[in-house]
């Protein structure tokens, strides 16, 4: 008799589940309430058995069991739903009439697991209906109707068909054109016409104004591969950004992507591929860790907006009239702030993706069709020998340029996969054939297009279909890719104009062709469907046309304004400096960058920057200079823009992060007294478990210190070769885990702790006794970092997992006990307070690098290598640091003149250059002279900071190698000598991404620093002296960071580092003219050779004894060897790495820095954010 009732309660709740679907889930859209449904799901369970234990306790004495038979009801209840669900749909749903595949009518995972195969959505529909006609069923309730009489009845002012479900995808917030609301739809587009109709001859200035930047940027570029993809989007992008935001977004000049393109992008092709599952949506965005990326780009949308109303723009733009009928509204409601945000959105994917994609693929079809290309040129000159300039109401005229727009809008339509429609509930007639009512319905843009029914080869690119060759489109009303009706593209005018704009410039002064490598069917094969049409790269080469006649007089007048444009901002270039130190944030709309430009007589003016090289002639010496050719007038223009242009991004970047620090403070400032209380209860908190952690602790060295046994210490001699001590990772968790005491005597002798390097031990700093002791500035002294616990260092969890962690890894020990730079650390010996006393750093732990198995030894690490030359600082004396400061110059150039070999015979060298000498042959012997000579430069001065920390050596440092609060925590040495800020607090969080030869293989080869000049222009000799000295226009140069670059190639395996790292544009360095180049320099050995030299050289290892047992006669002891770090960095997501904050480095000047001498000195703080 239980088991009969128990079975009647499943029943009921089986039932009520197949009443739910017929009767609510049947009827409605439910796919923006997946959150609330969930919700309501979870609380109706636990309410029904709260309910069992109250009513029937005798059956469910305890919470467990109740919780367990109503969660077993629960799901019958669902169970009963989609069993009402599947039998609804296979048999009885009013669609089943319509052929499709037999999956689609049950599921819509079936559409969707076709679209995430291959993210072409529009291919796999045009598959699906050449395998089942016209009109085929895709979903259980969408229908794909191939069919252009479907256009008037779905698409036009008189259709009854409101929008789809799909539009709710970015639920709450509703743009135009997510709104389905007919009437509220008119009333918003109303303001979006009056901004896109009223004000078009101000937009056109607009776009010209980034279609000549746009060329500036292809001119440069000529004769060389050229992603028109990436150029396209930029430049779209930048115009739309100008109309939304009131400001670009700086990629055109940059040639940098920016936040929001690439958050756009990533979203966009998320909604395309789960397009048909809207119910994920509302899970992701309400996902703690799911959601972190959507809510830090709708932050950023917010922010921008905001900035916007704040700062009006001096001409109207289109986010104007949107503003104004925001604004209009008595009491605007939180929904209708919301909306402006995507309204704000709108604007920008609107008019940047599209218009990018027609672009790209307008060029990638004329790439290929030189015959249709030339005629088009025709057309275009035509045009341009008739009116001074290009102007958009009579390119409109222009019937072919028309046309070839229109023939690759019909290949490669924006929105390839159509938008939705929901039928009137009594349903609607398409071609005779009845489509119920409540039926998501759609036309497929690119399987229309391409339908030979309709235009006779399809998939030929013949712009004359639409000129003199009808018989090739015979249903021109099928055409339609900005769509029609009430709700059809409200900025198809402002594209068109771009398009036309850019077009027909580009044909009129360059010949196209695809670069070698590039293929056709890469490029259709990389296209995704996002909704809007994502593109692969496109490599293309422009080359100036071969039948270039004299510049037109518009290129002419336009190159003299960019001049007299050029001239006034050299001249008020003192007036931008003091807006920049008022922290004014002014909306600069970006200009064109200067085209080159001579005179008849091949002549140009050098400017007020142009730098005199070595080989000039003085007046009245020698033969009259060269007359620079115009090519290299073009290409010191470009780069003398480009040093501009990197100086006003910087300025922005200071700007920004003034104003995110402000609004920070004012955020701050709001409920002081509350914060403050958390925190206390969060410094409580945290104290009790430190205070436990250290009892647990103190309880494992003890009991370590009870059962293991300490091995007797090996002697080690005053020099030895390189060891390697082998260890598994038990043994290492042990030794982790061991007192101060313990590791002294269970580790080899010549791993002694951190602070034998001289590192003065303060017992205030020491927060916890045992294991753990700490420096004060943060540094390891003997153990884990600061606020770590051991359980941070992976544990493998069973005794076979650590076995074959020790075979693939070795955890090696590797220390090259070079004694002639183990001298006493620079921290000793400072009693006077204005010395700057740095931290000591803890050295990188990277494991050997693997090799196949074999006799074969084992790569040398370089990173591992450079960091234990590093780690090992040396103090010298005032007589030591006189000779440094003589010769500082001197050696770097003669080293890159003559060899390391050549100035080791001639003089001994300083423990500081048989430094940089090693580093120089591990690191950066592939790297050109101008590189090494920059290289070894800086890291000399910073090696000189470190062995005589003094104010005056700190003022010689440039502004960039100030510290960022970040390089106070424990870190590798060899860190704080790379020049970028970015990167060193990235290798600070997550150094061990980059601890690989791989690193420095592609660093030497894409570093470049930017010096315009021969190399012989870097440096000049004293006759006085006879010694080398370094140019003072090097010196400024090497001073700003922007000069400091990387290659495409390394962002192509390390692009996180772009945000960090200017990127190299390939601009030849040489702007001199040509003279006779001296014989060749021999080639820096390679890694082998290194090791093999080191290896067999007894002469200098006994002139090394020699001169360190001079130094301990002088009175200088050695420092000791290093304890090598064991403690694994914690890799943090990206996006943490931010720029620096400027109030903050109050804290890192050093007393007696004098901030002023130092900015006349190396300017001020360019780059550094």
């Amino acid at each position: 008799m239980e088991y009969v009732q128990i079975t009647q309660v499943y029943g009921l709740f089986f039932g009520a589940g197949v009443l739910l679907h017929i009767f609510a889930f049947r009827v409605g859209e439910w796919d923006v309430s997946t959150t609330k449904l969930m919700r309501n799901f979870t609380l109706g369970t636990a309410l029904l058995a709260a309910a069992l234990v109250q009513v029937i306790p005798q059956k469910f004495p305890t919470a467990l069991a109740a919780l367990h038979t109503s969660f077993s009801l629960a799901v019958t209840l669902i169970l009963g739903i989609y069993t009402s669900l599947a039998v609804y749909r296979a048999a009885f749903h009013r669609l089943n009439s319509f052929d499709g595949p037999w999956l689609a009518r049950m599921t819509n995972l079936y559409i969707t697991s076709r679209a995430l195969k291959k993210l072409h959505l529009y291919s796999e529909v045009q598959e699906l209906h050449a395998k089942y006609g016209d009109i085929v069923r895709i979903g259980p309730t969408e229908l794909s109707i191939n069919n252009p009489r479907a256009i008037v009845p779905i698409h036009s002012n008189r259709s009854p068909c409101t929008k789809g479900p799909w539009y709710g995808v970015l639920h709450p917030m509703y743009s135009l054109q997510l709104v389905r609301d007919k009437q509220e739809h008119a009333r918003r587009r109303r303001a979006w016409d009056r901004g896109f109709a009223s004000k078009g001859r101000d937009y056109e200035y607009r776009v010209a104004n980034y279609t000549d930047q746009l060329l500036c940027q292809i001119e440069s570029h000529k004769n060389k591969p050229f992603n028109i993809a990436d150029w396209f989007n930029f430049y779209s992008f930048d115009v739309m950004g100008d109309l939304a935001f009131g400001k670009t977004f700086g990629m055109l000049e940059e040639g940098i992507k920016h936040y929001f393109m690439t958050s756009l992008h990533r979203d966009m092709q998320a909604i395309g591929s789960f397009s048909h599952m809207l119910w994920l949506f509302p899970i992701f965005k309400n996902t703690p860790i799911l959601n972190a990326d959507n809510k830090r780009f709708w932050k950023f949308v917010t922010a921008q907006v905001e900035e916007r109303i704040k700062n009006p723009p001096d001409r109207p733009d289109v986010f104007s009239w949107v503003l104004e009928d925001y604004q209009a509204l008595e009491h605007p409601t939180w929904q209708d702030t919301l909306n402006l945000y995507g309204d704000a959105y709108l604007i920008i994917v609107a008019g940047s993706d599209t218009t990018a994609a027609s672009l790209t693929c307008l060029f990638f079809e004329l790439a290929q069709k030189p015959d249709i290309y030339r005629r088009l040129r025709e057309e275009v000159d035509g045009y341009f020998a008739e009116n001074p300039g290009p102007e958009h109401s009579a390119l409109a005229k222009l019937p072919y340029l028309q046309a070839c727009v229109d023939e690759a809008l019909r290949l490669h339509p924006p929105v390839p996969s159509g938008v939705q429609r929901m039928t009137p509930a009594e349903g609607i007639d398409v071609d005779g054939t009845f489509i119920p009512g409540n039926t998501i319905v759609q036309v497929p843009t690119y399987t229309m297009f391409r339908d030979e029914r309709l235009f006779p080869s399809a998939d030929e690119f013949i712009p004359e279909r639409w000129t003199n060759r009808p018989d090739l489109a015979r249903e021109p009303a099928a055409f339609v890719p900005f769509g029609t009706g009430k709700y059809s593209c409200v900025g198809k005018q402002l594209g068109l104009m771009e398009v036309r704009y850019c077009a027909s410039q580009i044909v009129h002064r360059y010949d196209v062709a695809l670069a070698p490598g590039q293929s056709a069917e890469a490029f259709v094969r990389g296209k995704k469907d996002g909704f809007t049409l994502s593109l692969p790269e496109l490599e293309v080469v422009f080359k100036q046309r071969e039948d270039a006649a004299r510049a037109p007089l518009w290129c002419t007048l336009l190159s003299l304004l960019c001049r007299l444009g050029r001239s006034w901002r050299e001249n008020n270039n003192s007036n931008i400096s003091s807006i920049h130190n008022q922290h004014h944030r002014p909306r600069a709309f970006a200009r064109a960058p200067p085209l080159p430009l001579t005179n008849s007589g091949g002549m140009a003016s050098n400017g007020p920057n142009d730098a005199p090289t070595s080989s000039a002639a003085t007046p009245g010496e020698g033969p009259p200079a060269k007359v620079p050719s115009e090519k290299e007038i073009a290409r010191k223009l470009r780069k003398r823009e480009l040093d501009r242009r990197a100086q006003r991004t910087a300025r922005e970047r200071t700007r920004n992060r003034i104003a995110e620090l402000e609004a920070q403070v004012k955020e701050l400032r709001k409920d002081d007294s509350t914060r403050l209380s958390a925190c206390m209860e969060q410094l409580a908190t945290v104290s009790k478990e430190r205070d436990r952690l250290a009892d647990t602790l103190k309880a494992i060295e003890q009991t370590i210190h009870d059962n293991v046994q300490p091995s007797a210490p090996r002697p080690v001699g005053k020099r030895s070769v390189a060891s390697t001590t082998s260890t598994s990772l038990s043994d290492c968790r042990d030794l982790a885990s061991a007192s101060s005491a313990t590791v002294l005597t269970v580790l080899p002798a010549h791993t002694a702790p951190a602070y034998a390097m001289g590192a003065p031990e303060a017992p205030s700093a020491v927060h916890f006794r045992g294991v753990h002791g700490f420096h004060s500035h943060g540094h390891v002294i003997g153990g884990v970092p600061n606020g770590m616990s051991t359980s941070s260092v992976h544990a493998p969890s069973s005794t076979s997992e650590s076995q074959d962690l020790v075979e693939d890894v070795d955890v090696d020990v590797d220390v090259d006990v070079d004694n002639d730079d183990d001298d006493d650390d620079c921290l000793e010996g400072h009693d006077d307070p204005s010395v700057i006393v740095p931290p000591p750093e803890v050295p990188c732990d990277c494991l050997a690098v693997r090799t196949p198995a074999g006799p074969a030894p084992p790569r040398v690490n370089v990173w591992r290598a450079v960091n234990q030359v590093l780690a090992k600082r040396s103090r010298l004396s005032k007589e030591s640091h006189a000779a440094e400061d003589a010769t500082d110059e001197d050696i770097p150039v003669r080293v890159l003149l003559e060899g390391w070999d050549a100035v080791a015979r001639s003089r001994p060298l300083s423990k500081l250059w048989r430094k940089l000498r090693r580093v120089d042959e591990l690191c950066f012997h592939a790297c050109p002279k101008t590189e090494r000579l920059a290289i070894l430069r800086t890291m000399h001065l910073l090696l000189q900071y470190h062995s005589d920390p003094t104010p005056q050596r700190y003022a010689k440092l440039p502004t960039w190698y100030l510290k960022r609060p970040s390089q106070a925590m424990p870190h590798s040495y060899a860190i704080d000598f790379f020049v970028w800020p970015g990167v060193r607090e990235r290798f600070v969080f997550g150094q061990h991404h980059y601890c690989n030869n791989q690193f420095w293989e592609l660093f030497g080869p894409n570093f470049h620093v930017l010096w315009p000049y021969e190399f012989r222009d870097a440096y000049k000799k004293s006759l006085v002296t006879g010694r080398y000295q370094i140019s003072p226009m090097f010196e400024q140069r090497i001073s700003d960071i922007n000069s400091w670059t990387m290659g495409v190639d390394f962002f192509t395996r390390f692009p996180e580092l772009i945000a960090d790292i200017p990127a190299f544009h390939s601009i030849s360095q040489s702007l001199t003219p040509t003279v006779a180049s001296p014989p060749p320099l021999p080639q820096q050995a390679s890694l082998s050779q290194l090791k093999e030299r080191d290896e067999n050289r007894p002469m200098l290892d006994q002139h090394e004894h020699e001169h360190d047992a001079a130094a301990a006669t002088a009175g200088e002891p050695d420092s000791g060897d290093i304890v090598e770090c064991s403690q694994p960095m914690q890799v943090y997501p990206h996006g943490m790495y931010s720029m620096a904050a400027p109030a903050f480095m109050e804290d890192f000047i050093p007393q007696g820095y004098d901030a002023t001498m130092a900015t006349a000195s190396y300017g001020p703080l360019q780059g550094y954010f």
